[in-house]
């Protein structure tokens, strides 16, 4: 079983996104062996003064040769348009791969001034949706959908 840190928080008062991170993290727990361990809700940040950019990792799933997963859950109905695919909350509308972009970019960053050299990769998770095609900078092979996220852990 996969090691989690930092440790399940209660379920009482969860919206329906936070809700789908702790399922998906409670299947990567139990289906991956212990040599992985989970992180998620990981802020980050890059840059100084007026150009620093913060932001959160869902998921991020390391493997003991040091292999780095980032995994980014999106809850409920994306828009897939020829231009990515976005999120919208209320009245604003997230570009779902500048999102990514940004959370991939920065870990890259700090990981290269670290000295660090490890194989990077992403997932995008759609646990409420059957992705029905791709674009061009999602290709299906980085997406799990509903009908993937029983066999997330193989994947």
């Amino acid at each position: 079983m996969a090691r989690l840190c930092p440790s399940l928080p209660p379920r009482a008062a969860l919206n329906a996104g936070e809700y789908a991170e702790l399922d998906l993290l409670q299947t990567l727990e139990r289906g991956l062996p212990d040599a992985y361990t989970l992180f998620h809700s990981v802020e980050w940040s890059r840059g100084a003064g007026e150009k620093e950019q913060h932001g959160e990792i869902d998921i991020v799933v390391v493997n003991q040769a040091g292999d780095v997963l980032l995994m980014e859950v999106k809850s409920g109905n994306v828009d897939f348009q020829s231009g990515g695919i976005f999120k919208t909350y209320g009245a604003k509308t997230k570009d779902i791969k500048a999102q990514v972009g940004l959370q991939y970019g920065a870990l890259r960053s700090r990981l290269k001034d670290a000295n660090l050299s490890v194989h990077l990769n992403h997932l995008l998770v759609l646990p409420d949706l059957k992705v029905r095609s791709e674009t061009a900078q999602w290709p299906r092979e980085r997406i799990i959908d509903s009908e993937d996220i029983a066999e997330v852990g193989p994947r």
